[in-house]
Parts: C-alpha cells; sequence; structure tokens
C-alpha cells in the first residue's frame, strides 16, 4: 500500500508492506526504505514546544499532525525504533517543556514506571552520544 502525503517541505509517501517498516524499493536503481520512529515536537511560529509524542513513523504522524495543527511546525527530536527508548525518550521531551506542551495529552510518567525506562534512556544518550540529563527523571 502507499499513501501520498503533502507536507509543508517536501512530499514524503508511507509504505507499508506487510508490517515491514524496512524494505527495498525498485525505483531507477533499488532503494533502502525505513519508517523510522521516535520522538517529536510540534512548535509554534515563536519556537515554544506544544506538543511532545512518540511514534512508530515520523513521517506520517508529521502528515497527521499536519492536518491537524496547520499552524504548526513538526520538528524531530530523537529517532529511534526501539520502544522503550521511545517511551524514555518521550518521558524526557514531556518534562523538558511541562509549562509549554499546553496539548499534550497525557501527564508525565508516573514515578513507578520511570524506573522501568531510565535505563532505556541512559542506553539512547550513550549510543548517540547526546547528553543524559537526571533532571528530566526527578
Amino acid at each position: 500500500m502507499v499513501k501520498r502525503y503533502d507536507v509543508t517541505d517536501a512530499t514524503v509517501y508511507n509504505f507499508t508492506v506487510a508490517d515491514l517498516s524496512t524494505y527495498y524499493v525498485e525505483a531507477k536503481e533499488p532503494v533502502l526504505v525505513h519508517n523510522c520512529g521516535g520522538v517529536y515536537e510540534l512548535r509554534d511560529e515563536s519556537g515554544a514546544v506544544l506538543r511532545t509524542g512518540r511514534t512508530n513513523n515520523l513521517d506520517r504522524r508529521a502528515s497527521e499532525h499536519l492536518r491537524e495543527f496547520r499552524d504548526l511546525k513538526f520538528r524531530t527530536r530523537n529517532t529511534t525504533d526501539d520502544y522503550r527508548e521511545q517511551r524514555a525518550l518521550e518521558h524526557e521531551a514531556y518534562m523538558d517543556n511541562r509549562k509549554t506542551a499546553v496539548l499534550n495529552h497525557k501527564p508525565a510518567m508516573a514515578k513507578s514506571k520511570q524506573r522501568q525506562y531510565i535505563g532505556a534512556s541512559q542506553a539512547y544518550h550513550a549510543r548517540t552520544g547526546t547528553k543524559f540529563d537526571r533532571r528530566l527523571w526527578e
């Protein structure tokens, strides 16, 4: 199945092939395609983050939000297909923007759940060379 999405910067296509997210597409030359997941932010014109979230397909989610929030800019914060890392990084995005993210549907992760995901956050930051901020977990 192929769906076409028009976004502000480019036309993107969402391919689903028997629930696979990585596969080859035959064009002029074979191309490896991957629908990557991760964590995103929706920003207003001043740059303030009004919503954060996670998804298993950032391109699809960007096009969905474009229809719902036409005045906001979709920005990828982190990319990962690991569910535990997505949950951990979503928590960090939420906590990092908790004062401005007024469009978020759910509160920050409960303390009891944080213990399950903090290790995934530390692993992601170690693997990507980005800074782990313990204050977002307090």
